[in-house]
């Protein structure tokens, strides 16, 4: 082989291997870039649940805690009370105006606090007392007297604007509050989804109880004298709040559609995937798909929104799948960049490593086949000496040829000793083979011979195995015992004992011995005694019993 053909293969063998290597590497690289933007994606949209959950678990903690406090501040429930008692009677206007003022003004404070759209407060028959409507910057406050007329006193202010006399007007109904509610009221505190105005919004209920006093029994006495009910919409407030807090688009869907949401095109929720396709969420379930929206691909975390175990609607958080591709080719083109310098640097290198390895390499080629043909010692020594001015830089590959060497020799020793040993094995087989033959045959002898009955049992206490002595002392054949139960072939009125020992040692594995009376199918007595031994398996349960008989009649 000449010295250049051998540079230029190794060089162009280290180019090649380095260009596929490099485009093995990005080519992985560039499926794990992709599969973790796919998994950062899938992480920002659990991490979105996660942040949509905890929102509005909070926003129903508020609600309900800003409705208990309203419910038990200032003796709302006598206040209530004292109102309906009083509503048709002949009190001073002025005394009953400045109390459903001060009830208005509560009611409106509340509702500010707890951030809702609306707020209610609804007497024991379920009758509306006072409200409150935000809408901006302006507010809708007011209060019904459920006298004879029962008609909406409606204050249309501004929300730093403070309730008086003169802002009142009389009204026969206020958009977006009902008169009255469907009676029972709810006698627990509880928060729920529901759809108000057209849009999916929480609603929350809590129970006004206080003591009053019952005038038959002339005593106070606990009883619910109302409810307060707030609702706090999911609307564009609520959706552009999760956009910020966890960069993703958010939608929310009623039955009917979409409700409010960051992609208007995107109407109704889109629950397919690629493996169920479409299909109904359950109030526990949450799915991670693919959706399209104006030919645009998107990743989607869809969650229903629940009451009672039935879905009212739906929130999607939603991530641009064009801007995880963006950010992953990005990224990729950077690393072909620095793949390709990393190129343009090998070339050198391969070429230095290549004329620095080629002469040595020559030299031990010659070596490995003088090993090949039997030349070991003079050519070798010669060869080895030529390398000598390498030693310093070649150190390695001398060592790697003497190795080599020495391997050889110590190859051939093995395989000698290794055919030494094959031969002493197979002469060994071969005895241990004819000596179990041997054994077994004189064993199946003594046995065919004996006197005593040897039989043996299966697990079902079932005959299989007899030698001529029992089919003698039986005077059945081998071919009318086998397969069946001592009951069936022994006689005699002690035969169900020799059952009943078998059973037992199959059960605790413990041997025995005992007598037997029996009588043959001549009609003769003989009695025998017979010893039972388990024959165990290897995992030491019992698998067969080994039965020997010895006739003691005389």
């Amino acid at each position: 082989m000449r010295i250049d053909s051998l540079k230029n293969k190794v060089l162009l063998s280290a180019i090649l291997i380095c260009v596929f290597m490099a485009l093995a590497y990005m080519s992985a690289v560039s499926w794990v870039i992709h599969k973790q933007y796919l998994d950062q994606s899938e992480r920002l949209l659990e991490k979105s649940q996660s942040f949509i959950e905890e929102e509005l678990t909070n926003r129903k903690n508020n609600m309900l805690s800003v409705s208990r406090l309203l419910a038990t501040e200032r003796k709302l429930g006598s206040t209530i009370w004292y109102l309906a008692q009083y509503a048709d009677s002949n009190l001073d206007s002025e005394t009953l105006f400045s109390t459903f003022k001060q009830l208005v003004s509560d009611t409106r404070k509340a509702g500010y606090v707890a951030k809702v759209s609306k707020i209610a407060i609804y007497n024991s028959t379920g009758n509306l007392v006072s409200f409150a409507l935000f809408d901006g910057i302006r507010q809708q406050v007011g209060f019904v007297e459920n006298n004879n007329q029962s008609r909406f006193q409606v204050a249309n202010i501004k929300s730093d604007e403070s309730i008086s006399h003169t802002n009142f007007q009389t009204a026969d109904s206020v958009v977006g509050i009902n008169k009255s509610l469907v009676l029972p009221l709810s006698s627990r505190e509880d928060t729920h989804f529901a759809i108000v105005d057209g849009l999916i919004s929480i609603e929350s209920q809590v129970p006004i109880i206080d003591e009053v006093l019952n005038p038959g029994l002339g005593k106070l006495e606990t009883k619910q004298l109302g409810v307060v009910v707030m609702d706090q919409p999911l609307g564009q407030s609520f959706v552009s709040q999760l956009v910020h807090l966890t960069d993703t688009d958010i939608n929310v869907f009623s039955h009917q559609g979409l409700s409010s949401g960051s992609i208007k095109g995107y109407l109704r929720p889109d629950a397919s995937d690629k493996i169920s396709g479409l299909r109904k969420l359950r109030c526990e379930d949450s799915i991670l798909n693919e959706i399209k929206v104006n030919d645009l691909g998107y990743y989607q975390k869809l969650m229903p929104l629940c009451t009672n175990d039935q879905p009212v609607g739906y929130i999607a958080a939603i991530h641009s799948k064009e801007q995880v591709s963006a950010n992953t080719w990005e990224l990729i083109k950077i690393l072909w960049l620095i793949a390709l310098a990393s190129l343009i640097l090998i070339i050198p290198l391969a070429w230095f490593f290549a004329s620095s390895i080629t002469r040595p390499l020559s030299v031990l080629i010659r070596i490995f086949r003088g090993v090949v043909d039997g030349q070991k010692s003079g050519m070798i020594t010669d060869e080895l000496e030529s390398l000598g001015k390498y030693t310093l830089k070649q150190g390695e590959l001398g060592e790697l040829t003497r190795s080599f060497v020495a391997m050889n020799d110590s190859i051939n020793q093995k395989i000698s000793q290794i055919n030494q040993i094959n031969t002493s094995l197979e002469q060994t087989v071969l005895e241990r083979t004819a000596a179990l033959v041997s054994s077994e045959q004189e064993s199946r002898t003594l046995i065919e011979n004996s006197q005593d009955s040897i039989l043996r049992y299966d697990k079902d206490c079932r005959l299989i195995y007899a030698n001529p002595a029992s089919n003698l002392m039986t005077g059945r054949a081998q071919i009318d015992l086998f397969g069946k139960l001592p009951s069936e072939f022994i006689g005699g009125p002690d035969s169900q004992i020799y059952e009943t020992k078998l059973q037992e040692v199959l059960a605790t594995g413990n041997n025995t011995k005992f007598e037997l009376s029996w009588t043959d199918i001549d009609g003769r007595d003989f009695c025998s005694l017979i010893q039972f031994t388990a024959e165990l398996d290897t995992n030491g349960s019992v698998e067969t019993i080994l039965a020997v008989g010895r006739d003691i009649t005389e």
